[in-house]
């Protein structure tokens, strides 16, 4: 399962013949994400100083996320035991079903807080996400044989940001 997280993305590209929601592709990016060994990207943030990249590797931060965990259970094993297990762990596909939920649940109910969901930063792009009350109300749909009235209930819709990240801009 250890397998290359380009090629695995560079698969699924050329098997998408329409663009909806897969568990078992998100599965296959998760567990190639944090299994290849190589793979590594940039954050960005700006500061006084300027742009600072800050290098992230899935393999070792979610091993050393996972020897945490291991260390808080107090099992009695040395740092060089938890090392040393949590190097062999291999993610599956499956596993990244849960992480789908319990991300999803965690994201959804952050963003019912009122605060915005940061995605990501990166050199050319920034995005985030967030939730808002809509009110009901009723509209008139047109259909291929007349217009339909409906109503709909008070709802949440997500809202997303995605300009061009301010050090790409420059005044003129």
């Amino acid at each position: 399962m250890n397998r290359n997280f380009a090629t695995v993305i560079e698969e699924i590209k050329k098997e998408v013949r329409q663009q909806s929601f897969s568990i078992a592709d998100y599965g296959r990016v998760f567990a190639a994400l944090v299994n290849d060994k190589e793979y590594k990207y940039n954050d960005v943030k700006m500061t006084a100083e300027g742009l600072v990249k800050e290098e992230h590797a899935p393999f070792v931060e979610f091993r050393e996320f996972v020897a945490k965990l291991v260390k808080t259970a107090k099992l009695g094993l040395s740092q060089e035991e938890i090392d040393a297990a949590v190097e062999h762990i291999m993610v599956t596909p499956k596993d990244a079903q849960f992480f789908h939920s319990l991300m999803g649940e965690l994201q959804y109910q952050y963003m019912n807080t009122g605060r915005k969901m940061h995605l990501f930063t990166r050199e050319d792009a920034s995005a985030s996400i967030a939730l808002k009350e809509k009110q009901g109300r009723e509209k008139d749909i047109k259909t291929k044989t007349g217009t339909v009235k409906i109503k709909t209930q008070d709802h949440k819709v997500l809202t997303q940001s995605s300009g061009c990240p301010s050090w790409l801009c420059e005044k003129l």
